[in-house]
């Protein structure tokens, strides 16, 4: 087999549902999905019908892990099981463009490289359809250096270019050396970019291609935007909690200790990890303090309208950091400049709910399988038609 979708799912068989409809519309004859389901026993026998209907003409398998397990160890356990000379991981939120592992495998087979990484786009409501939050693209690929995406993360410029493992297909081999040298596929809090940081430090180059082939359809349910919102789901507290009773020592990784809401942090704790696991074996540049606390700044200034508790710990956080490393506060942190974000945001939020005063409150949407397959096949015509040929090839990421 040369590619082997991993689909881990977690009590969300709506999700699920739109996730199976597009990988079920692939544009390859050799890959195979495997539903890997971590859910509760109620929802897993939903899944297995939905499973069953949705890829009765498609190459599949479906695996339970014994127990229910964490995020990090439930990727460990579908990944174990998954077959193809390729393996790629597809949550049970996201879904891929049909033409993928065609771009995919032209560009492995033109570099000779073992891991090839794309972008992804939102499905998002607009009006009275739905639509993709960033715009088509003309598909071309780069091929990108390990150590300078690194270098990019050491200043905290989070680049999109890398190989997250979620946006991603990775040789069987490469995932078998990871194992090898780090004990685990994936660690951390956040697997993908666990992944990233393993591979960026065993492999030299990987491959990534510009146009969005990663398909978000179901944003809404995201554990990460929910805590970075502040609005909690049964997801999202689910995964706190499980991540607090199993995974505390983790918290307790820098840059800052116990910080969960701060986008940087999340993704540099992941960083501080791996350098530590492989404890100076490999070249993992030292973080910029100065860089990390400037990227803090625009979450930040997100967070602090909560005015809450765990807002407010972040806030600290960033200014313990600052104090250690002998830098500056962030100036949001002084009482004025506080106040009068704090100011703008409630201005905001009124003005916003008294646009919608009179009107019925509703969830945040989410896309239907059917709805979503009709968004999808016009995708497709909408995609090819500015991509007549194969991707072909740019420039390398520059240090922006």
């Amino acid at each position: 087999m040369k590619f082997t979708i991993v689909v881990p799912t977690r009590n969300r068989t709506e999700q699920l549902a739109c996730t199976l409809t597009g990988l079920a519309e692939l544009n390859h004859e050799n890959y195979e999905i495997m539903v890997s389901d971590n859910s509760s026993p109620e929802a897993a026998a939903q899944n297995k019908e939905v499973v069953d209907h949705l890829l009765s003409q498609t190459p599949h398998r479906y695996v339970m892990p014994p127990s229910q397990l964490d995020m990090v160890d439930h990727w460990n356990f579908a990944v174990e099981h998954a077959s193809g000379d390729y393996i790629g991981i597809v949550t049970d939120r996201l879904t891929l463009q049909s033409d993928t592992l065609k771009a995919v495998e032209h560009v492995i087979d033109q570099e000779a490289v073992e891991c090839v990484s794309y972008r992804n786009t939102t499905v998002v409501p607009k009006e009275s359809h739905w639509t993709f939050k960033d715009p088509l693209k003309e598909s071309i690929y780069s091929v990108e250096k390990s150590q300078k995406i690194l270098e990019l993360f050491s200043r905290s410029k989070l680049t999109k270019i890398c190989p997250r493992f979620l946006n991603s297909f990775c040789s069987r081999t490469v995932v078998n050396e990871i194992k090898a040298a780090y004990g685990t596929v994936f660690g951390g809090i956040a697997p993908d970019y666990g992944f990233c940081f393993r591979y960026l430090s065993l492999l030299d180059r990987f491959g990534n291609l510009s146009a969005p082939y990663l398909i978000d359809h179901s944003p809404s349910v995201s554990n990460g935007m929910a805590i970075a919102g502040n609005r909690s789901n049964a997801a999202s507290r689910d995964f706190l909690q499980r991540v607090k009773q199993n995974q505390r020592d983790m918290l307790e990784i820098g840059p800052l200790e116990n910080e969960f809401m701060l986008l940087p942090n999340v993704i540099m704790r992941e960083y501080e990890q791996c350098r530590q696991l492989v404890k100076g074996k490999i070249p993992f540049p030292p973080v910029s303090a100065q860089n990390f606390i400037a990227a803090c700044v625009p979450h930040l200034r997100k967070t602090v309208r909560f005015h809450d508790n765990t807002s407010t710990d972040s806030l600290h956080a960033v200014e313990k950091y600052a104090k250690e490393n002998n830098l500056p506060a962030p100036r949001l942190s002084s009482g004025s400049v506080l106040f009068r974000a704090m100011l703008r945001n409630a201005v905001k939020f009124t003005l916003a709910n008294a646009a919608n005063l009179g009107r019925r409150p509703s969830p945040v949407p989410s896309i239907g399988a059917e709805d979503l397959n009709r968004l999808l096949m016009d995708h497709v015509i909408e995609f090819n038609r500015l991509n007549f040929a194969k991707p072909h090839k740019q420039q390398q990421v520059q240090d922006t």
